[in-house]
């Protein structure tokens, strides 16, 4: 007899979820908060009901994955063009100001300088999933401040490249300058370069398939297009989050958007 406590545990979380999630909703709760506490509930630190969470995140990672390539499906790089300088410095000052307010703060509470500076670094950056979704629920992403803040939690994503080569350096791994730069080109040049390849190939990609009117062939195309490029951005060291929603924004740039 198989073993599928994987799917007991996901059964114990999708019902859980449903029904935190109903009672959010009565209370005109979001329902993202919903989800969150359903987490929290069935946990190792809560109930306990779900104890070997690797293959859950696992899951959930996917899953975010496809919410932030349907919300970038709902865009395109060209209304992103379009606040690429409000969003730009908007990002910014959102991290600067926000990391150094952390940083102060820690040294307020007795913290060495390079702990309080990481502090700094993690307290300033959000979770992409929590706010597009939030935003989506509310019906504001085209919306104009809905756009900047979209535009402010990309830039907050493409800092985490930077911080992740930076915090070594602060926690005190031997890494010098110059290393720093050669690595921080390279994530760079990787997100370049899988961005513009998707621009290219994408289009193309989908046409050849649509050309079979094949409608599950098509939706598997999609789902490669979404976690294939998704994937390697990963390995710039940005989120599986920011390479599926840019994988979104190249799909809504194509006449197959609406499909």
């Amino acid at each position: 007899m198989h073993d599928f406590v994987f799917l007991k545990d996901l059964v114990i979380i999708i019902s859980v979820a449903i029904v935190v999630v109903v009672l959010f909703h009565r209370f005109r709760l979001p329902s993202i908060a919903g989800f969150i506490l359903s987490g929290i509930l069935v946990g190792p630190d809560g109930l306990g009901w779900i104890n070997d969470t690797r293959q859950v995140e696992a899951l959930a990672e996917i899953g975010v994955a496809l919410l932030l390539f349907g919300i970038g499906v709902e865009l395109s790089l060209e209304k992103l063009k379009k606040i690429r300088k409000l969003a730009a410095i908007g990002g910014f000052m959102q991290v600067t100001i926000t990391t150094l307010a952390a940083f102060s703060v820690s040294l307020m509470f007795g913290i060495e300088g390079k702990p309080a500076l990481v502090i700094g670094i993690i307290v300033a950056l959000s979770s992409t999933a929590i706010v597009m979704k939030g935003l989506e629920e509310r019906g504001e992403i085209n919306a104009p401040h809905g756009r900047l803040i979209l535009g402010i939690i990309v830039f907050q994503d493409f800092s985490v490249v930077p911080a992740m080569l930076l915090i070594p350096m602060l926690i005190g791994v031997e890494f010098t300058t110059s290393k720093f730069l050669l690595n921080f080109g390279t994530s760079i040049g990787i997100i370049i370069v899988v961005l513009f390849s998707a621009i290219l190939m994408v289009p193309r990609i989908l046409e050849f398939v649509a050309r079979t009117r094949q409608r599950q062939l098509f939706i598997l195309s999609v789902f490669v297009v979404c976690l294939g490029t998704a994937w390697l951005v990963t390995m710039s060291g940005a989120s599986l989050a920011i390479g599926a929603f840019l994988a979104g924004l190249v799909v809504a740039g194509s006449k197959f958007r609406h499909q």
